[in-house]
């Protein structure tokens, strides 16, 4: 049943959330993860793990999400419980919780890889993605988007390493020193724009480029992105900051689901 309800959610996107003419980046996917908590152990995978709703290890179920997001709204578009190692090498825990003995385990990129492959084989319209940190990390990740032709902006550590046109790698934090920022919005929120400080600079490889964002109230704070466009696309600092901006709604989707189904 669950597989057949899944099924149907990249259709049902499509069709209630029209895209908008003259829209810079297209429709396109988000995709993060929520925690719901829990008492004891008895549901299927829970586990103590990272709950990104109290920023701490919670004993919770992880669940990764993939929305599907256009310039009008969005919706739920995929999903899958994360299932931590400690529940998939105890066969008799997973029995209990109704885990079939022949789900293997994936990790959360994992998980995003198999939900890319899914929406891209049920012709969900999108044309870009985007990940947070524990995603865009992933190179496998990236790639997958990449072979899919989905321009991407991808959250990375600041110790992640990258490679200058010149041919020299450096932390991504590093390239904060020589950059040249400007005052943009990634789009609206709740109370306005959000406006913050952004960077922009070239990487070795062809359509990609580090992305910063700066906040202008805590000026030592920035958040990098790895971003690529496929040939034809607009690979612009405005592109990418679009698309970073529309990584949010995957939130609210979260917000919406729990507050209407508990």
């Amino acid at each position: 049943m669950e597989g057949a309800a899944r099924a149907r959610l990249p259709g049902l996107a499509a069709a209630w959330i029209p895209d908008a003419e003259g829209d810079l980046i297209g429709p396109g996917i988000a995709i993060d993860e929520t925690a719901q908590l829990k008492h004891g152990d008895a549901t299927a995978c829970a586990a103590p793990q990272h709950a990104g709703c109290t920023g701490k290890v919670e004993n919770c179920v992880t669940t990764v999400f993939s929305a599907y997001v256009t310039a009008h709204g969005q919706a739920r578009a995929d999903f899958d419980v994360y299932m931590p190692d400690r529940r998939a090498g105890d066969l008799a825990r997973r029995r209990a919780a109704g885990i079939p003995d022949d789900l293997e385990f994936a990790t959360k990129p994992q998980l995003a890889m198999n939900q890319l492959d899914r929406l891209t084989a049920a012709g969900l319209p999108a044309r870009r993605v985007a990940f947070d940190e524990v995603y865009g990390r992933s190179e496998k990740l990236r790639k997958k988007a990449a072979k899919a032709g989905l321009a991407y902006a991808a959250i990375i550590p600041c110790d992640y390493q990258v490679t200058t046109p010149a041919g020299t790698t450096i932390r991504a934090d590093q390239t904060v020193t020589d950059a040249i920022f400007e005052r943009r919005s990634c789009g609206n929120g709740s109370k306005g724009p959000r406006y913050s400080d952004w960077a922009m600079t070239a990487t070795a490889v062809a359509g990609q480029c580090l992305l910063i964002r700066r906040l202008i109230s805590r000026p030592d704070s920035c958040t990098f992105y790895l971003c690529w466009a496929p040939p034809g696309r607009p690979a612009t600092m405005t592109y990418f900051i679009t698309i970073a901006g529309r990584r949010w709604p995957v939130e609210e989707t979260f917000r919406t689901g729990k507050d209407t189904l508990g």
